[in-house]
């Protein structure tokens, strides 16, 4: 499939920002705190640096190739930081989670929420960490739209768990499919295995220890289709391993079209 130049996807960002239904949905529901007037000065990776010296970091979403071009057109507009209202709201690096409202990056004087605009364009791919599941949902509704539309990184095919060629995304943010052949684990692990043989095929870790009641969901999940995101490890034929019930989806339950 022909790939679309660095300035059709910054186009096509802009116009997913006039488009978004779903700007500032979270912030209705708890999820994220009030809006506070701020100025962009910079960009950093993954990232835009404040007139105050915060960096701040999308929350819950890992970018793209051709986002920072993107990124790059909030430096000097009108914008609003939103912060989350989780416990981790700094991230390691010391840069503050949530968004970035614009105000006019567009001809429209509606606020437009950076990330959604980001995920509906395809350059930004929904990466569960602290948020809960419902907080979730109006991202992963922008992410739909970019997926139904085939926009930035959902032009390509999505990676199989069976796939040859799995190993070569070591060490990114990947969205595999595939079907759990067995279940099994430990009293202190669980593991989801995609092939007969766990030690050369795709695999799914997830570590028991303080991660709640929502493993006991995944222990259910043998011969279900899946779609599992997180950072692909090099360990045996590949894991990924999961940290938050949203990193694992039932293919079974997406309505028709989504």
């Amino acid at each position: 499939m022909r790939r679309r130049s660095p300035r059709s996807l910054v186009l096509a960002c802009l116009a997913a920002l006039v488009l978004s239904a779903t700007t500032l949905t979270a912030s209705a529901t708890g999820c994220e705190g009030p809006r506070e007037p701020v100025t962009v000065v910079a960009t950093a990776p993954g990232g835009l640096v404040l007139a105050d010296g915060r960096t701040v970091r999308l929350a819950e979403v890992r970018l793209a190739a051709g986002a920072q071009d993107v990124l790059s057109r909030a430096v000097g507009a009108g914008a609003f930081f939103v912060p989350t209202l989780w416990e981790a709201d700094v991230d390691r690096h010391g840069r503050v989670l949530g968004d970035i409202v614009l105000e006019d990056v567009v001809a429209d004087d509606t606020p437009k929420s950076l990330r959604d605009g980001l995920l509906e364009a395809g350059l930004a791919l929904v990466e569960p960490t602290v948020m809960s599941v419902p907080c979730l949902e109006p991202l992963s509704a922008a992410e739909r739209v970019a997926e139904a539309a085939g926009r930035g990184m959902w032009q390509e095919p999505g990676l199989s768990a069976g796939s040859s060629d799995l190993l070569r995304h070591v060490g990114e943010g990947v969205v595999v499919s595939g079907t759990v052949r067995s279940v099994g684990g430990t009293r202190r692990t669980l593991y989801l295995n995609f092939g007969e043989d766990w030690a050369t095929d795709f695999t799914v870790l997830v570590r028991r220890d303080g991660t709640g009641d929502w493993p006991a969901d995944l222990a259910t999940l043998e011969g279900e289709q899946v779609r599992v995101r997180g950072v692909l490890d090099a360990w045996k034929g590949g894991m990924i391993e999961v940290e938050h019930p949203a990193q694992v989806e039932r293919l079974r339950e997406r309505a028709p079209g989504q």
